[in-house]
């Protein structure tokens, strides 16, 4: 890294690593502005690592769940719907395995649906025994301003817009196999029923979002494939109490993922 890593401890009796800013670096407009007097790029300000105390419950929740799986928790901002995956939608949570990753906070994640008329096209020349396909593309836009979009191709059934719950593929470039994801809607918010269109439900009354990626495409496991995801990972919030969580205000602790073994005996 070209930058060094301070060691520090947490209140559990955990570990944290921070990156430290050089001696006598300058300190940008933009660092002073925010209060983080650091400069070390988008990347070193998304690193931050940190331990935790596990119960043994969570131990095996967190040997149960590749390192190479992210859930990220997600609300609608833009162009998004009652149900599927289109639109712009604004991360508010996310684990990395079963390790909280806060730094996917405020980071922003658009399905751009492709043109009918290209996918028709493209699904005439695919066998024919394939099912029909929705494709599209994937942007990730990391919280911090500066740094460069993740693109990525993405394949799914062609009824996830009209889904709850569903499966999708994604495609780095030309690469021929896909990381399985799986992804599921909350519960409908409180929409009046006072004949609206779908397009003029606010975003707000909108369901959020759980995406679960593998991106074993970035992170070898050493361990084979990843195996598709087909629910959140154990241990972790389920959507609505992540959701609840942060409507409740940055005052909620969201370090101890909540497990039925931690509601059992609280």
């Amino acid at each position: 890294l070209p930058f060094l890593l301070r060691v520090g401890r947490t209140d559990d009796w955990g570990w944290s690593l921070a990156p430290v800013q050089a001696e006598g670096a300058p300190e940008s407009p933009r660092d002073r502005a925010d209060g983080r007097g650091q400069r070390f790029g988008h990347v070193g300000r998304q690193l931050r690592f940190c331990s935790r105390q596990l119960s043994r419950s969570e131990h095996e929740h967190a040997w149960l769940t590749p390192s190479a799986t992210f859930t990220l928790y997600l609300k609608p901002v833009e162009g998004c719907r009652s149900r599927g995956i289109q639109g712009q939608w604004e991360c508010f949570d996310g684990f990395q395995g079963t390790m909280h990753a806060p730094t996917w906070a405020g980071s922003c994640i658009t399905f751009e649906i492709q043109q009918q008329q290209q996918q028709a096209a493209e699904q005439a020349a695919s066998d024919a025994e394939n099912p029909r396909q929705l494709s599209g593309t994937l942007r990730i836009h990391f919280a911090e301003g500066n740094s460069i979009a993740l693109n990525l191709s993405f394949r799914a059934t062609e009824d996830a817009c009209q889904l709850k719950e569903g499966h999708l593929d994604l495609f780095v470039g030309q690469l021929g196999q896909g990381q399985p994801c799986y992804w599921l809607r909350g519960e409908d918010g409180q929409q009046p029923d006072d004949g609206r269109e779908e397009e003029e439900v606010p975003q707000a009354e909108l369901s959020p979002l759980v995406l679960v990626l593998t991106m074993g495409m970035f992170f070898g496991t050493g361990h084979g494939p990843v195996p598709a995801p087909s629910r959140i990972p154990p241990g972790l919030p389920s959507l609505e109490a992540a959701f609840a969580t942060f409507m409740a205000g940055p005052s909620v602790n969201r370090m101890q993922p909540a497990t039925s073994e931690q509601g059992a005996t609280a």
